[in-house]
Parts: structure tokens; C-alpha cells; sequence
């Protein structure tokens, strides 16, 4: 069976004005999986709210008082593209924990079947950093995730992917100076935010970070190229025993937000690639988790189709 993380309180982040990171993707999202009868294939996973001592896996104190603070004088902004309404940091808080809770089952079950797992979760997360929410994001789901792997887990190496059309930012800043993460992104530039040019390596270039940049109107065949160049030798190498996936639905060709050319096929394929990685590195453990993608019809569909991959 595939795990699949997807909780109504997720929809308590609510903005109180037009914004594209809003709860009408993911009830589209949902309604497409049911429709296309994907959803009663998976076996549903039950999220906690993270803790601030998980939290704190990935953020330093100070912002998650930041954010604190400002659920309480919700609704409000944290920057221009970030807010915060009154549910957003319970809503946060499921969405963190959903992470801890997906590594924790797919690293502890000795079933090959349940070893992959989709995390509908938002609000999205790997533009925060360690100190700063930002871009959507309050706190870095999937960081959170990796180091409770690494911390509460015993594992040794992980891989966290982002196939989100903007630089995982905040991801690399908390994993810059740590080698048992490798992580590796594909993003327009230029684009926000402005970061993961190829000759950001991590601390002392250590070549633990590895920042693909593309093209304004990249198609499938040259993005598949670089990630099959440059992705799938960096992982063989690494040897992760677990990969987890930022998956960003903003590259595809209707989405407002950028200009990448693709089609849902680009992440099918990238998706069961990393499929067959985990297979030979790490037990088969895969997880994805949703960042951004604002074309309700476009995501629906792609997700849909990376939901008949998962299931395989």
C-alpha cells in the first residue's frame, strides 16, 4: 500500500484577500483523486500537530515565535507573499507534523509495500529557512522530516529533491553546512527568490548542494535531461536511505507564477525514477510532498497521474 497524507484542517490557512497559495488547490486536488477513484487505492496516514520541540528540528526559536506572534494578531502579513491567518499556524503545526508522521511509518515498517507515501499538505514549506518564514511558507515541512529521520531515526543519509519551479531556499539555508542531506533542485531562474545558482555547494563547497538552474520555457525533454545527468548520479553517489521530494507543481506550462514549459509527464518520469532509486538505496522509501503549483485544473491532473505512478 502508499500512504497518503491528506487532512481537512490543512484548509484553516486561509488568506482574507485574492492570493494564489490558497485552500481551493488543495480541494481540487482531492476532488480529482476522488473521481479518479485514486484515492481509495491509498491507505490514509493520520497527522499530528509537530510539537515546537519538532519544529525546532529544522528552525531556530525565534521563528517559530514569529510565527506564533502572529497567529495571534491574525489575520496579517509576514512579508508581502506570506500570510497568516487565524487557523494558519494549527494548520502549520498538521502540516510539519504530517511530515514526521509519513518518515516515522515508511522508516519503521519492514513491508516493501508501504514505503511510499504523498503528503497533500500546505501551507507549503521550503522557502522557510531556519530563522525566517517566507514565500508562502511558515515552517519547512520537508526539513523537518529529513532531520527527524536523522536525529530520531538513526538514519545516516538522506536526499530531499525539489522539483518546485523556485529555489528551495530555505531547505538549502538549513542544510547548508550538513553533508548527510544531499539536496538538489531544479528552478527557473531568473526567479524568486533570487538564490540556487550552480556555484551554491554547500559549507566549504562541499558539493552536498546541487542547484540546476533552467531556462524560461524549458520543456520535458531538456528538464528530464538535467535531472537524469545531473540528479540521478548525485543520489547513486550520495546513497540516501530515504528521499524525500519537494514537489512543486509550478512548472507546468498553465501555471501564473513562472514560465517553465512542462507537462505533467515531466514529473511522472522524474517521480518514478527516484521510484527506482529508493528501490536500490533505501528500502523503496519515498516520500512526496506538495510546495506550489496554482493552476487548480493543472495540479489536479498532474497529481492524479503521480498517484497512478505511486500506486504501482
Amino acid at each position: 500500500m502508499t500512504w497518503i497524507l491528506l487532512d481537512h484542517r490543512f484548509l484553516l490557512h486561509r488568506p482574507d484577500y485574492p492570493h494564489p497559495e490558497r485552500p481551493e488547490r488543495l480541494v481540487a486536488i482531492e476532488d480529482a483523486l476522488k473521481e479518479s477513484g485514486a484515492l481509495d487505492r491509498f491507505t490514509p496516514l493520520k497527522p499530528h500537530a509537530a510539537t515546537d520541540e519538532e519544529l525546532m528540528l529544522a528552525h531556530s526559536e525565534s521563528h517559530l515565535n514569529i510565527v506564533k506572534a502572529a497567529s495571534e494578531s491574525a489575520p496579517t502579513m509576514l512579508d508581502p507573499d506570506t500570510y497568516v491567518s487565524k487557523g494558519s499556524l494549527d494548520a502549520a503545526r498538521v502540516a510539519a507534523g504530517g511530515l514526521v508522521e509519513a518518515v516515522s511509518s515508511v522508516c519503521s515498517t519492514k513491508d516493501p509495500n508501504e514505503v511510499r507515501a504523498l503528503c497533500l499538505v500546505r501551507p507549503p514549506g521550503h522557502h522557510a529557512t531556519y530563522d525566517r518564514p517566507m514565500g508562502f511558507c511558515l515552517f519547512n515541512n520537508v526539513a523537518i522530516g529529513a532531520r527527524f529521520a536523522l536525529r530520531n531515526l538513526n538514519l545516516d543519509k538522506v536526499a530531499i529533491v525539489d522539483l518546485d519551479v523556485h529555489h528551495g531556499n530555505g531547505t538549502q539555508d538549513i542544510f547548508w553546512g550538513d553533508p548527510a542531506v544531499l539536496f538538489a533542485s531544479l528552478h527557473q531562474m531568473p526567479l524568486y527568490p533570487g538564490s540556487g545558482y550552480p556555484d551554491e555547494r554547500g559549507a566549504g563547497d562541499s558539493g552536498h548542494i546541487l542547484n540546476i538552474p533552467l531556462e524560461s520555457g524549458t520543456g520535458d525533454s531538456a528538464y528530464l535531461d538535467l535531472f537524469h545527468e545531473h540528479v540521478v548520479p548525485a543520489i547513486e553517489a550520495h546513497r540516501p536511505e530515504l528521499i524525500l521530494v519537494s514537489l512543486g507543481l509550478d512548472g507546468l506550462d498553465d501555471d501564473p507564477l513562472a514560465t517553465l514549459a512542462l507537462t505533467q509527464n515531466a514529473f511522472v518520469e522524474a517521480i518514478g525514477k527516484l521510484m527506482e532509486l529508493a528501490g536500490e538505496f533505501c528500502y523503496g522509501r519515498l516520500i512526496v510532498t506538495l510546495e506550489g503549483g496554482y493552476d487548480l485544473d493543472a495540479i489536479s491532473a498532474a497529481i492524479v497521474a503521480i498517484s497512478q505512478k505511486l500506486l504501482r
